[in-house]
């Protein structure tokens, strides 16, 4: 629906602009002669005039259109769509009955939500048991037609507009934080109803239309994204109705009382309303479950939609019918399956892949009873009998496999795994793999396999979704991340010392190793490079910060396996297969230098930097200007959730190891760096240190001299300043060093504090 809209947008435009064209071809026609040189008549002054007006009036569209497309791409990120499109649809005609209303005789459990829908506001609460198909139902019932048939007659003449988010515990970090969850909105909204940005994106609609081509955007803060929110909570009437979808909030990676509050808040507001969907934790039901007609739980009303699924995926195995004999057997087997479900979905899912399986094997009706009989009920103790049944031979890869998905930050690609088998053989095959890349033949007949294989190693408890390999739900992650299940995968491993996010570090240098960027990775020749080379070292380095060395050896293997790295990169841009050799190669090596030694210091790899420190103690000075405010602007940019050029935030504010390599190998924190605050005739250049503190508060006095933060208008941010405090990054600077006689005015800090304070337990869109 989102898409839609947009594009009957960029439609119209198109449209307009054919209308200009043909208008000028009309009077083209009646002005010159058919020579094309001599003309019929001058144009009259109407005709000039009109052309005049169609063409301005289309060049404020094209504007308009641009800077409207110019804050949704600020607001949107890669991930934004990728849990709605994992969550797999719903089975043929299941769950719908929550749109219908119940015929005469029929219970009307669920008829509160359509009723909801149709004439309802506020907050409508979906709940269920784990496993039970919470996702699965509110990915059917946003995207179904009846449910905007339904929604148009609660917004009678205003239009509808739908939009969502999912949050995910084992996706990136912004799928399951408040920046996520308020983007997506947002972007959903705006999408739809563009109208509305110039009136609730005031600041950084004034940034587009004033900017010149080519200009740096504008980043979205917190501060941004709330008081965008807040602006579109308070406006009173808006152009439409809005109901939103928020999915799987007990997969929220911060305060569930606050989310749910603001939830509630949000769902208060005029022309808004929210269907909530968690797990049925006390947080929410208290929350969201006063009201017993504007809540259902999802295990209590899918009976029938399990017989359905059941009847549907064994009739479809060919051999079904010649087992189950006479419909009544058949619906005897099925009915017990249900009765066993308890009305988890996931669970008669899984018993229906062994009894499709037993049909591959040619059981019999009774051979299927006994497997049904063997299952346990509970989902956990499911899942422990799928892996043990797994062959003794499977026991290392699939140990291996489960192990590193546990470790991803979050779902890693499928090359990851491709590459990651070649470990089996050889614990140092990253080393040794060449720096050559694959041809398209060559790495589809290596890649190929591999989904095949995790089904096997797995028994279907990894899937491969969209190049990208996922836990079959999330109760599967939580039931492997126990403490005995954790044993249980190093047991089966079955090797000394075996280290995850190595292992994933690993497989990304030889899959770096074996790609083939080319010139589309390249910006320009005085710039590093982009796409690809960029998000795989992003990764690749981010995952290496996880490691815990706990010998000398795994050390040296990490230090072998950076430093053989860096050499292949170099190796890649002289041989061109990092880019054209039309670009300079001199260059291009510096330029991927840069980028290297910056994921070093964002990604916090700090044991690393010291060790190449004390081997040359210009390692990084070579090619990064001020290695010391890199690394504090890395923690000020991580700790908002931010990193640069819009990558993925870490889960935890970072740059306390490198930060204290780099003190304790030399480097001043009162050394001054460049910045246009330099002038000779005021005073020394600005510090690190100083830098690095007026990001909190806005202005320093350093001796006579005032410093302005030159920060983002968010600066002044109690919660980023107590944060500096809480890691130890105030008290190491100053244990180096640091001007203590840096004078900080204080006085616009605290009155932001205590105004905020001061609002106690409002709602963040309306402080």
């Amino acid at each position: 629906m989102e898409k839609d809209t947009r594009s009957q947008q960029a439609e119209d435009l198109f449209n307009s602009l054919k209308n200009v064209a043909d208008e000028v071809s009309l009077i083209r026609a009646n002005l010159v002669k058919p020579d094309g040189y001599s003309l019929r008549r001058a144009p009259r002054p109407e005709e000039v005039e009109t052309l005049t007006n169609k063409v301005s009036a289309l060049s404020l569209s094209k504007r308009k259109f641009a800077a409207e497309e110019a804050i949704l791409a600020g607001l949107d990120f890669e991930q934004r769509p990728h849990r709605h499109e994992a969550i797999p649809a719903a089975y043929q005609d299941t769950f719908q009955w929550i749109l219908k209303p119940p015929l005469a005789g029929e219970p009307s459990t669920h008829a509160g939500f359509r009723s909801w829908l149709e004439t309802g506001d506020g907050l409508f609460w979906i709940s269920g048991k784990p496993g039970s198909g919470k996702s699965t139902l509110v990915k059917f019932i946003q995207s179904s037609q009846l449910t905007t048939q339904c929604l148009s007659n609660w917004a009678g003449a205003k239009r509808v507009v739908t939009t969502g988010f999912y949050f995910w515990s084992a996706g990136s970090a912004i799928q399951k934080t408040r920046e996520g969850l308020l983007r997506s909105l947002l972007y959903g909204i705006l999408r739809q109803a563009p109208e509305l940005i110039p009136q609730v994106c005031v600041s950084h609609w004034q940034t587009v239309q004033s900017s010149v081509p080519g200009a740096k955007k504008r980043r979205w803060t917190m501060a941004d994204l709330e008081g965008a929110l807040r602006r579109l909570s308070t406006m009173g009437e808006l152009p439409a109705k809005f109901c939103i979808f928020v999915d799987g909030v007990d997969e929220y990676e911060g305060d569930s009382i606050a989310l749910a509050r603001e939830l509630v808040s949000l769902s208060a507001v005029k022309d808004i309303k929210l269907c909530i969907s968690s797990r049925p934790w006390n947080v929410f039901q208290v929350s969201f479950g006063a009201d017993p007609l504007r809540k259902l739980f999802i295990h209590d009303l899918t009976r029938k939609d399990m017989e359905s699924y059941l009847t549907g995926r064994l009739v479809e195995h060919p051999r079904w019918g010649t087992v189950a004999g006479d419909l009544g057997q058949g619906r005897s087997i099925t009915a017990e399956i249900v009765e066993r479900a308890e009305g988890v979905f996931l669970w008669v899912y899984l018993v229906t892949q062994m009894l499709r399986e037993g049909l591959s094997n040619y059981d019999s009706l009774g051979d299927l009873w006994k497997r049904l009989e063997s299952l346990p009920t509970d989902l956990n103790t499911f899942f422990h009998h799928i892996l043990s049944s797994v062959e003794p031979f499977y026991y290392q890869k699939l140990s291996g496999s489960l192990l590193i998905s546990l470790a991803a930050r979050s779902p890693l690609s499928v090359e990851i795994y491709s590459f990651h088998e070649l470990e089996y053989e050889d614990e140092e095959y990253a080393i040794r793999t060449p720096v050559q890349a694959m041809d398209r033949q060559e790495a589809q007949d290596f890649h190929e396999p591999t989904p095949w294989r995790l089904n096997g190693w797995t028994k279907g408890l990894l899937e491969v979704r969209h190049g990208h390999v996922e836990f079959l739900h999330r109760t599967v992650r939580d039931f492997l991340r126990t403490e005995q299940m954790t044993a249980f995968l190093r047991e089966k491993r079955a090797v000394e010392h075996f280290n995850p996010p190595l292992s994933i570090l690993r497989a990304h240098v030889s899959w770096i190793k074996r790609t083939q960027f080319g010139d589309n990775e390249i910006i320009n020749p005085t710039r590093c490079c982009s796409g690809t080379i960029r998000n795989l070292l992003d990764r690749s380095l981010r995952h290496s910060s996880a490691i815990n060395f706990g010998n000398d050896n795994l050390c040296d293997s990490f230090e072998l396996l950076l430093d053989n790295l860096e050499l292949s990169l170099v190796k890649m841009v002289q041989s061109g297969q990092l880019c054209s050799s039309s670009y300079d190669t001199k260059t291009i090596e510096s330029h991927i230098m840069v980028l290297y030694r910056y994921f070093l210091i964002v990604c916090d790899l700090g044991s690393y930097i010291s060790r190449k420190l004390a081997q040359n103690s210009n390692y990084l000075d070579k090619y990064i200007e001020s290695p010391l405010k890199l690394t504090l602007t890395s923690f000020i940019l991580d700790t908002r959730g931010w990193i640069f050029s819009g990558f993925t935030p870490s889960a935890e504010p970072r740059c306390e190891n490198v930060l204290r390599s780099l003190l304790q190998h030399g480097y001043d924190p009162n050394v001054g760096i460049s910045s246009d605050l330099d002038n000779a005739d005021t005073g020394p250049a600005q510090t690190p240190w100083v830098s690095f503190i007026a990001q909190f508060f806005g202005e320093l006095v350093v001796g006579e001299r005032n410093f302005h933060a030159g920060a983002p208008h968010d600066a002044q941010e109690p919660d980023l300043c107590f944060q500096a405090i809480k890691t130890g990054v105030f008290s190491v600077l100053l244990q180096h060093g640091a001007d203590s006689n840096a004078g900080v005015d204080l006085s616009s800090f605290l009155k932001e504090h205590n105004d905020t304070a001061s609002q106690g337990n409002q709602p963040f869109w309306f402080v």
